[in-house]
C-alpha cells in the first residue's frame, strides 16, 4: 500500500468521526428533507417490509405538444436475515407525435446477512429500450456487499460478477461477462 493511500485512509477514517459532530451544521453536506415523513405507526413494520409507488406525467398542448409518462414500484420485504426485492420502472414520451423516449426495467434482488456489516446478494434484471434498438436485456449477477456509515448516513459498497445478455433489432445479440 502506498504512503499516498495510507494518508487518504487515515484522513478518511478521521473525518468519519468529526463528520458525525459537524454533520447537522454542514450546509453543503445534507439538503433539506422534503419528503412526506412516514406515520410513527408504521415505522416498525418499513423495517420489515415496504411498498412505494410512483406515478408521474406532463402532458401539454400549444406550440408543442408534449406527452410524457414515468411510473415506477419498489417493493422489500425481509425474512430474518434475508431481504427481498422486486422494483420496477417505465419512462415514455412523445415530442409533436413523435416517440423520443420508451424504456423501462424490472429487477428482482435478494440479500443475505452473512455476519457484521457482510452480506451477499444476487439479483435478474430484465430491461428494454427502444431508442437503443434494445428489444431485450437481461443481466444477472452476484457478489459480497458491505454496509458502512458515515454519520446518519448508511451506505454501502458491493461488487458482483454479471453475465449480460442482449437481443436488438435486426437480430443482433450480445453476450458479456463483466465484474
Amino acid at each position: 500500500m502506498t504512503k499516498a493511500r495510507r494518508a487518504l485512509i487515515v484522513a478518511l477514517v478521521l473525518a468519519a468521526g468529526g463528520a458525525r459532530d459537524a454533520w447537522p451544521q454542514s450546509p453543503f453536506l445534507r439538503g433539506p428533507d422534503t419528503r412526506t415523513a412516514t406515520p410513527e405507526s408504521l415505522m416498525g413494520q418499513r423495517k420489515l417490509w415496504g411498498a412505494d409507488l410512483g406515478l408521474g406525467g406532463a402532458f401539454n398542448r400549444g406550440n408543442t405538444d408534449v406527452d410524457y409518462v414515468s411510473s415506477s414500484f419498489n417493493l422489500f420485504r425481509a425474512f430474518g436475515p434475508a431481504t427481498a426485492y422486486l422494483n420496477g420502472n417505465m419512462t415514455y414520451n412523445t415530442f409533436n407525435g413523435l416517440r423520443t423516449r420508451n424504456q423501462g426495467s424490472l429487477t428482482a434482488r435478494y440479500d443475505q446477512r452473512i455476519c457484521g456489516h457482510w452480506k451477499a446478494f444476487a439479483f435478474n434484471t430484465e430491461a428494454y429500450n427502444q431508442f437503443l434498438k434494445l428489444n431485450y436485456r437481461a443481466t444477472t449477477g452476484a457478489g459480497p456487499w458491505y454496509d458502512w456509515e458515515l454519520g446518519p448516513m448508511k451506505s454501502g459498497t458491493s461488487f458482483a460478477l454479471t453475465y449480460e445478455y442482449e437481443r436488438f433489432h435486426g437480430g443482433l445479440i450480445q453476450r458479456a461477462a463483466r465484474l
